[in-house]
Parts: structure tokens; C-alpha cells; sequence
């Protein structure tokens, strides 16, 4: 099995180094640390974790489809707008389906979302090591080769102490009740060959956001409506770019906003008051990401509106996730959850 990533030894455990520097970054990272507990967190996983293991991203997937379709005579060209590529995406399923060759649609797919080797990263060992829960809109199985590494690496050192493989959790099944080791893959997997990418797709499991009733599959949405109001949230590798995505958990923040006030105004009229949990959901975030620009200084206020503390790391200071969840780890295994 390939592992990619530096030694663990070599890891500088020193984190604050790789942090932009501002006060209320720090400050969201040190709430991160101080309000951990396994039992809480879950993570969310986008593609910016498996890039760097040779798994192409939303832009390099919808070039290569092109590149497939224009092939057989398609004549259209890659929209400069991301909010656009569902709809691209789905004009190119259209055009194979008329040329009778739409299973290149999903082979190409497949095929650009399967690494050559089972490879991992240090970063998603760590994940792995310190959350139990995972929900990811990548097709990929990284994070499952990260739990196939561990169990693989415990026979040599520990008789006793297994690694049992986690749940593998698809779209025809998000069961939010379960317990253990979980993988959500909330947009579909290579293991299925089902894909949300088609704006068909996205209308169809995002009903709220495409306000379409006829055909709406409602249970991703319920998912992550679970999630975004039971954990805290570590958002990782993803940049709110899937104009889906993003709309959906910035409107059910403003919908939890509005029941919470709801509820507290119903309580007070009978001189009660009414608790609330505390929604902390944390995006870990290069400093040069286009979602960064669109804020610049207001980002930490701006999005606070939506329960979302940015933890935002240096430019290609990518070892700073390796060194967070290496600390995380230390959490659990001091006892202090």
C-alpha cells in the first residue's frame, strides 16, 4: 500500500507557525482545540485533501469530460463561472446520451476518480485517528485507504488492538443513527458508479435549493441537516465553490437562527428561558483560496452569521492540517474526551 505524506517524525508539532496571522484566526483555532471531543466532531471532506494524491478536483473533472465529448464533435467550452458547471455538466451528458456513448460519461469519471495505487495521506490517517464520523462530497476512497493503512500497520505492532474498517454510507442509505466508524459519500462514489455532478443531480438532491418538488429525493438534505445541527463540523479540503452546497448550509443557518428566536420568544412569553446548543462548525482553509478573496478582513464576521469559524492556514503551508490533527489525537488518547 503507498503512503504519501512526510514522516511523523519529522511533523513540527508547532502549528500557530503556519497560521495567518490575524488575532481572530488564532482565535478561532484555539476555540477549535479547546472545544474538541470526539463524540462532537465530525469532519467534511472535499477535494482539496486528494488532489495532492492524484484525484482530479471539480475543474480538472469537468476538462476531462470535455476533452471526451469534444472528441465525438461537441463544440461548447468550459463556463469561467463554477456556479455554471452543473449545468455544463449535464449539457455533456446529453450530447454522449444523443451519440449513444454516455457510459464514457461515467467511466471517465470513474476512471479520473480512481487512484493508481490505494494511496493515503498523513493528513486523512490523522482524521481517521481522531474523528469518527466522515461525510465527504468526493468520489473517491482516500479516507477509506487511510482506515485500510491504520489496520494494516496496527497487526504489526499490536496483537489486541484492531482497527475494525468503518460503515460505508451511500445515497440510497444515510443513516444518521448509526454508531462507530462512518463514511457518508454524500455525492456518490466510485464504489457505485453514481455521481452528483449532472444539474439534473444536484435539482434532484437538493430540492430546497432548486425549489423542485416532482422527483426531489430529500434524504442528503436531512443528512446534512442532521449533522449541521448535532456536531460541530470540520470543514477540510472544501472551499464552498458547489454553489448547491454552499447555498444549502448558509440557508439552514439562517433557518436555525429563525426557529432558535422562535422558540426563545414562545418560552419567554411564560417567563421561561430555553437553552440552546452552541452550533460551532470550523473551515480549514488556505490563505490564498478564491473563497478567502470574496471576504478578504470581513471573513471572520461575515460568516460567523452562518455558525462557520475559518481557521485559515499560510499559502502551501498544507503540513498545518497534518499537525492539527496530530494535536486532536493527542486529545483523545490524553483521556480528555
Amino acid at each position: 500500500m503507498a503512503f504519501q505524506g512526510s514522516a511523523i517524525d519529522n511533523v513540527i508539532d508547532d502549528t500557530l507557525n503556519y497560521l495567518w496571522n490575524k488575532k481572530q484566526n488564532k482565535d478561532n483555532y484555539e476555540l477549535l482545540l479547546r472545544s474538541f471531543n470526539k463524540a462532537e466532531f465530525v469532519s467534511f471532506i472535499g477535494s482539496g485533501v486528494s488532489k495532492p494524491l492524484g484525484i482530479y478536483d471539480w475543474d480538472n473533472l469537468i476538462d476531462d469530460l470535455l476533452k471526451v465529448a469534444k472528441e465525438l464533435g461537441f463544440k461548447g467550452t468550459t463556463p469561467t463561472n463554477k456556479n455554471k458547471y452543473p449545468d455544463f455538466a449535464e449539457d455533456l451528458y446529453k450530447f454522449l446520451k444523443r451519440e449513444k456513448k454516455q457510459s464514457l460519461y461515467f467511466d471517465t469519471i470513474t476512471k479520473r476518480m480512481t487512484p493508481h495505487l490505494n494511496s493515503t495521506s498523513l493528513t486523512l490517517v490523522y482524521m481517521a485517528l481522531s474523528l469518527d464520523v466522515h461525510l465527504t462530497t468526493n468520489f473517491d476512497r482516500s479516507i477509506e485507504y487511510a482506515y485500510h493503512f491504520i489496520a494494516d500497520l496496527s497487526t504489526f505492532f499490536s496483537s489486541t488492538n484492531k482497527y475494525e474498517k468503518p460503515t460505508l454510507y451511500y445515497l440510497n442509505d444515510l443513516d444518521t443513527a448509526a454508531n462507530g466508524s462512518r463514511i457518508y459519500y454524500l455525492h456518490g462514489s466510485v464504489n457505485e458508479k453514481i455521481y452528483i455532478l449532472k444539474k439534473t443531480d444536484y435539482d434532484m438532491f437538493y430540492p430546497s435549493v432548486s425549489n423542485q418538488q416532482r422527483s426531489s429525493v430529500r434524504r442528503l438534505e436531512d443528512c446534512l441537516k442532521y449533522f449541521y445541527e448535532h456536531k460541530n463540523i470540520i470543514f477540510i479540503g472544501f472551499s464552498f465553490e458547489d454553489p448547491y452546497v454552499k447555498t444549502f448550509f448558509f440557508d439552514i443557518a439562517k433557518e436555525v437562527e429563525r426557529e432558535r428566536r422562535a422558540t426563545s420568544s414562545f418560552y419567554s412569553q411564560g417567563g421561561q428561558g430555553c437553552s440552546h446548543r452552541e452550533i460551532k462548525h470550523f473551515l480549514l482553509i488556505e490563505e490564498g483560496n478564491k473563497f478567502i478573496e470574496e471576504y478578504n478582513n470581513e471573513i471572520f464576521s461575515e460568516l460567523k452569521e452562518y455558525h462557520l469559524y475559518p481557521v485559515i492556514y499560510q499559502n502551501n503551508k498544507h503540513i498545518f492540517l497534518e499537525c492539527l490533527f496530530k494535536k486532536l489525537i493527542g486529545k483523545v488518547t490524553e483521556g480528555d474526551l
